[in-house]
């Protein structure tokens, strides 16, 4: 199906950019935070890890926003090496946000 060639093409892509030895220097890191208290389908997990190698990390966003986006901006500034210009990349949640993931 022409999905499944798109979720291919980019497992290669990524695949690809991440390829050791290459003559320069660019990092991909794909991760999904989502809600304790949601349910994932295994078959979205299962696709994001093997086509985007983004697992999914669950955190408590409606009862510990605040250290979720921490966990969240400490991870982003680990994986840029801190050279992320935005030191803040998720901003604080609001009490009425929804949240039920997040994907960086």
């Amino acid at each position: 199906t022409l999905y499944g060639e798109l979720h291919q093409k980019f497992e290669k892509l990524i695949s690809e950019i991440n390829k050791p030895g290459a003559n320069y220097i660019l990092s991909l890191a794909n991760r999904l935070f989502g809600e304790t208290s949601y349910d994932f389908l295994a078959s979205f997990i299962e696709s994001t890890e093997k086509f985007y190698h983004a697992g999914l990390e669950k955190l408590n966003f409606k009862q510990a926003s605040e250290d979720s986006r921490r966990h969240i901006n400490a991870w982003v500034e680990e994986k840029t090496s801190g050279e992320n210009d935005n030191k803040s990349l998720v901003s604080a949640f609001s009490k009425t946000c929804n949240i039920q993931v997040s994907i960086t």
